[in-house]
């Protein structure tokens, strides 16, 4: 009976050792760079009882994997479904069943709890006398190295996507990668951007809202014009969602920030202001802007553009006027000036001629810079006739 009972025994761990060794073998054949057969070894090991639960199983599928991805062989990639999340699987369960908890080898690992429970125990392991794990030494190696490998997997396909521009797919795949990145405490601030920017593109925008937040309190970009570009995002992103108060403050805190860099949304800013009445709001934040931005000469631009569009005429001609000294050689500080001239001749009948006068030498000025803008030869041949024209009448 004994040596019956010893005969069990041993054939039972030879056959585990026999499964144990398939795993080995798909080590073996990984490093000769022969991925079919390391995963035709892991596909034994995962149909035998007592290796279908074990980590390595996993640890080697997912190499197999993402060992095709790394030498671009689209021929064995093809032969799964969904190559990404078949290695993802693979991976959570290399962690999962490390455990020795079968609570823990039973996580969910798609959800935000679950992987909160699983990342939450996995540092208590690591930083436990006696970890109630198989293998340390594996469960490192799954969560520091091979979990970067993966959310990299997920960024890369969600480039080639938007290449491809199937944008859903693209916002897929970084979402992906911004989840596993997170589980591991890897902030992906560039995953965060384009994360962004895809959720804009499908007007998703509460979740453009999300990634962009976490974009600018980073101040990423490389430069400050590109940094003010993530601000004016999020606020046009606030907008889209009727979040007027919020739009607002995001839009002013990128005018401080970031001055002469966001000139371009201050300008949308100010143009929302007067469409729906925020004036005074916009006086204010430009009285401010002026008395702590000495160098950026844009605000004497949107202050005349501001009192103009009041109908103040004489508080928006010394705005202009000072930013056109500061812009002699440019087209468009000359126009303004001159546009504002011609629009308050409109609504001074006594003082029109001179002030159409004035309008037109600094339309001259614009027709120097380009003589072939047809808007401004037109508001010259105009206002010579006009002025010729009550010229005459006045010597009669």
């Amino acid at each position: 009976m004994k040596n019956l009972l010893f005969i069990s025994f041993l054939l039972i761990a030879m056959i585990c050792n026999a499964q144990k060794r398939e795993i080995n073998n798909a080590n073996i054949f990984l490093k000769e760079r022969d991925y079919m057969e390391a995963y035709n070894s892991v596909l034994k090991a995962l149909n035998h009882e007592k290796t279908k639960k074990y980590h390595k199983t996993y640890y080697y599928k997912f190499n197999c994997i993402t060992y095709m991805f790394a030498e671009n062989d689209t021929a064995m990639l093809e032969s799964f479904v969904n190559p990404a999340d078949t290695a993802y699987d693979a991976l959570m369960k290399s962690l999962c069943y490390n455990f020795n908890d079968t609570s823990i080898q039973n996580i969910n690992y798609y959800s935000e709890e679950g992987l909160k429970k699983l990342h939450d125990n996995i540092y208590i392991a690591l930083n436990a006398d006696i970890p109630n794990v198989e293998d340390v030494f594996d469960l490192k190696i799954a969560y520091f190295r091979q979990v970067p490998v993966m959310a990299k997997i997920y960024f890369i396909l969600g480039m080639q996507a938007s290449e491809k521009k199937d944008i859903k797919q693209a916002y897929s795949f970084l979402s992906k990668s911004i989840k596993i990145s997170e589980f591991d405490e890897l902030y992906d601030t560039i995953a965060y951007a384009y994360a962004g920017d895809f959720a804009y593109e499908l007007k998703e925008f509460s979740t453009s809202i999300k990634y962009y937040k976490k974009v600018v309190r980073t101040d990423f970009g490389e430069d400050l014009y590109e940094k003010s570009k993530y601000f004016a995002k999020l606020a046009d992103s606030y907008l889209k969602t009727g979040d007027t108060i919020k739009y607002m403050a995001t839009a002013r805190a990128n005018s401080f920030k970031y001055m002469q860099y966001a000139h371009h949304e201050t300008k949308k800013l100010l143009n929302f202001c007067i469409k729906n009445n925020y004036t005074e709001s916009m006086v204010e934040s430009l009285d401010l802007l002026e008395s702590i931005a000495s160098e950026y000469v844009g605000v004497f631009e949107l202050k005349g553009e501001l009192f103009q569009s009041q109908k103040e005429f004489e508080k928006a001609l010394p705005y202009f006027t000072k930013y056109q000294e500061l812009n002699e050689d440019d087209l468009d500080a000359n126009y303004m000036l001159a546009d504002c001239y011609m629009d308050y001749a409109n609504q001074n009948s006594e003082l029109r001629d001179s002030l159409n006068a004035q309008a037109l030498r600094y339309l001259e000025n614009a027709r120097s810079i380009n003589p072939y803008v047809s808007y401004i030869i037109e508001d010259i041949e105009r206002l010579e006739s006009e002025l010729n024209s009550n010229t005459t009448i006045q010597e009669e």
